[in-house]
């Protein structure tokens, strides 16, 4: 991701990603997290002038009532992991929140596919008509 950090703790944030990267760990989800939250607490510190970081992480994590626990849940591990990384730095005060307890796990189901299934897709496949290629690539892909 090429976007730049941008609320009160930016440098904080570009160096907990840069330290989570240098231990090999990809963090492409956790970026995008933590690129969710930078959004959030720029207009978070400025609604709140007397703003506390441990505050606006739940107030993040509950910003969104229609997200599925899991998600919550996985953003909220990234947030633990970030306010252990702060915990470390001497320069801050870091007051962790009393973290919620979320489910980890999800409870999609996977629906299996019969042969039956399959053919009835492939057929389906055939009628698409718009556009032109669409029937043709379609069939190819599956």
């Amino acid at each position: 991701m090429s976007q730049i950090f941008q609320s009160p703790i930016a440098a904080e944030l570009r160096n907990f990603l840069q330290f989570k990267r240098s231990l090999g760990y990809s963090y492409g989800r956790a970026e995008y997290a933590l690129h969710e939250f930078d959004r959030f607490l720029v207009g978070f510190a400025g609604r709140n002038p007397e703003w506390r970081l441990d505050r606006a992480a739940i107030t993040w994590l509950s910003s969104k009532p229609a997200r599925k626990p899991v998600s919550v849940s996985m953003d909220a591990a990234v947030l633990r992991q970030l306010f252990t990384y702060l915990r470390r730095m001497p320069h801050l005060d870091v007051v962790e929140p009393r973290w919620p307890s979320l489910p980890t796990e999800s409870a999609f189901v996977p629906y299996h596919l019969t042969e039956r299934d399959i053919v009835k897709l492939l057929g389906l496949c055939m009628v698409l008509d718009r556009p032109a290629f669409r029937s043709s690539l379609y069939r190819a892909w599956s």
